[in-house]
């Protein structure tokens, strides 16, 4: 069985190389310079940033996070 926990949203921007997080759902968080932005808290994971800066992806998971996705829409009753 697979079972995926996110504890902490988080990433830095490849430009102004701030750390952001994202506490909560609906928490939109962007970077000082604008470049990068983490949203979804431990509820769900979005992230975008100018492909000119990029970004480091940090966000840490309870449980295996690489199981298959059908694995993970079984265990959500998908």
């Amino acid at each position: 069985m697979c079972s995926t926990h996110i504890k902490r949203n988080i990433v830095k921007c490849g430009g102004c190389e701030e750390v952001i997080e994202s506490k909560h759902r609906h928490d939109f968080r962007t970077c000082k310079c604008d470049a990068t932005f983490v949203d979804g808290g431990t509820a769900y994971v979005r992230v975008g940033f100018k492909d000119s800066v990029g970004f480091e992806y940090l966000t840490e998971y309870d449980g295996d996070r690489d199981c298959d996705v059908r694995e993970r829409e079984q265990d959500c009753g998908a």
